[in-house]
């Protein structure tokens, strides 16, 4: 159980203790490889789109969270498309706002998946095809906007760390 800023305590009834810890590891390791390979040297105007499309992503996603996670929700994870396919989207376009290499994005969208699978409370009864979506809409999010911002400084898509990453 977490607290949330006005102090009410934010419970997962459906999800395992072991879940949540799994969850902030994934995220840590995942924000890590994040912060070492992002593009450092962008204008001014992406990084405050960075700041405030990421801020909002995280918020809807929270809010999805409370809303739907442990079983609660029975009306999501049974076709191709549902409410989760906003947050996947969304992850994909902060990835591509930070310059997130590709190789990176397909092995994070791909590992979120099979933690999905693996930890309970997570969407392990989703079907295959909402699986093969939240990859595919992630990975166009992450083409859509590292490509604009690629047109627009004149620089290659990230498909491997950036030069001017900390790894680069």
């Amino acid at each position: 159980m977490t607290t949330s800023s006005q102090g009410q305590a934010i419970s997962f009834p459906g999800v395992p203790l072991s879940s949540r810890i799994a969850f902030v590891i994934f995220l840590l390791l995942a924000l890590t490889a994040m912060a070492l390979t992002m593009r450092l040297e962008v204008p001014a105007v992406v990084w405050v789109l960075r700041v405030v499309i990421t801020a909002g992503a995280v918020a809807f996603a929270i809010y999805l969270a409370k809303r739907d996670l442990g079983g609660q929700a029975t009306d999501i994870d049974r076709t191709a498309f549902d409410r989760w396919t906003i947050v996947h989207t969304s992850a994909g376009v902060v990835f591509g706002l930070f310059g997130i290499p590709f190789l990176l994005v397909a092995i994070l969208t791909v590992a979120w998946e099979a933690f999905e699978i693996l930890a309970p409370g997570f969407g392990e009864t989703e079907v295959l095809i909402n699986r093969a979506v939240d990859i595919l809409v992630a990975w166009a999010g992450w083409l859509v906007v590292a490509g604009v911002i690629a047109l627009a400084t004149s620089t290659g898509l990230p498909f491997l760390p950036a030069p001017d990453s900390v790894l680069g």
